[in-house]
């Protein structure tokens, strides 16, 4: 088989893309019309043209681009044919390396975990991908360019992400007390530090988040109650967003009236006016939803107060997502309820201290009589 049949026989299948490769013409593009093509470049594009798995060939001094049908939500539609580095400039600095390192050879090379960010039905939404390259040897047994497999790792990056978090929160709730203590303050300030620590440590699933307590709780909660901000993370307080305080009655920033009725969470959009100039700095972008969970006093329906978690406007919310930010609640939910023990068994021993010294005195007053 000539190069000349290769060319017009050689490429069956391969989908979409493989139709594109045929009737593109690539007489400008650095490696020439298909009629030229090494028999090597033919091979491996078939390979990666049947390829199931997001697939990509970067060939020649250009790094030439070609993907299958499989790759084609990872790119944009011009990027046949381009250079590797123009079509990957944001990821070009891991990307890059690792494409130079598989040329230099002998062996493959590995990216892990690479965020890229794929239009979801209009909006960009936050993925991650292991790549794996090898070389790819022409006719001649040179290095001419790099095979690429790609495998998605969106599920694990999160997971591990959001159970990371929930691990400190654990964590850190449980020592909650002791560390009240030794730095002589309230337990309830202790866990609105935590909160903070913790849930600053990941921004991506956590754009921003607010505590607020009511003190002493309330249930049902009386007209003129007052929620007091005790935690804010990712913005800061004072805000448009984040008053200091909110009574009851006002449902115009956060639906505190609504959810301390119904006891149930809820899923709050398009949240551009209540958030005003607030820009998540991890996604530079405003977040358009929220969630806003009540806490509530395990085993005694008492309110305690309200969590505002913002959501990511780089993820859909799904199940997994709301399911970790239900933990989140139900966490800082036991840890104020943990608080609250600690306060009343702090008090409680202060009591029983006063009242032991009071009858040490009087026995000592009796004696001296």
């Amino acid at each position: 088989m000539t190069r000349a049949d290769v060319s017009t026989g050689f490429f069956l299948g391969g989908g979409e893309l493989g139709k594109r490769v045929r009737d593109r013409n690539w007489s400008n593009t650095p490696i020439g019309p298909i009629a030229e093509w090494p028999q090597s470049l033919h091979s491996v594009l078939n390979l990666l043209l049947a390829s199931p798995q997001p697939a990509f060939l970067w060939w020649g001094t250009e790094l030439t681009q070609f993907y299958n049908d499989a790759a084609r939500f990872m790119v944009v539609e011009q990027a046949l044919g381009q250079p590797a580095q123009s079509c990957w400039q944001a990821v070009w600095p891991a990307l890059g390396p690792a494409i130079e390192a598989a040329i230099a050879g002998p062996s493959a090379a590995q990216v892990k975990d690479l965020l890229l960010l794929i239009d979801q039905n209009g909006h960009p939404e936050e993925r991650y991908f292991d790549y794996a390259l090898s070389p790819v040897l022409n006719d001649q047994g040179e290095v001419s360019g790099v095979f690429c497999i790609c495998t998605e790792a969106t599920a694990c990056v999160l997971g591990d992400r959001r159970l990371r978090t929930l691990r400190q929160l654990s964590q850190c709730s449980q020592d909650s007390a002791s560390k009240a203590s030794k730095a002589n303050s309230t337990a309830a300030a202790s866990v609105s530090n935590i909160i903070k620590d913790v849930l600053s440590t990941n921004p991506h699933d956590i754009p921003f988040a607010l505590l607020y307590l009511l003190p002493g709780g309330n249930n049902p909660p009386e007209g003129n109650a007052t929620a007091q901000l005790a935690a804010s993370v990712g913005m800061e307080p004072g805000t448009v967003a984040n008053p200091t305080q909110i009574g009851l009655t006002d449902d115009r920033i956060w639906p505190l009236k609504r959810v301390s009725q119904s006891k149930q969470a809820e899923l709050l959009d398009g949240l551009a006016d209540t958030l005003g100039n607030f820009t998540a700095d991890v996604w530079q972008q405003t977040p358009s939803a929220a969630k806003i969970a009540p806490l509530i006093l395990p085993g005694h329906q008492q309110l305690m107060g309200f969590l505002v978690l913002g959501i990511s406007p780089k993820r859909s919310f799904d199940d997994d997502y709301q399911g970790f930010f239900d933990l989140i609640a139900s966490q800082v939910t036991h840890a104020i309820a943990d608080a609250i023990d600690y306060e009343a068994q702090k008090t409680l021993h202060e009591v029983r201290k006063a009242a032991t010294d009071s009858e040490r005195s009087y026995e000592l007053s009796l004696q001296r009589a």
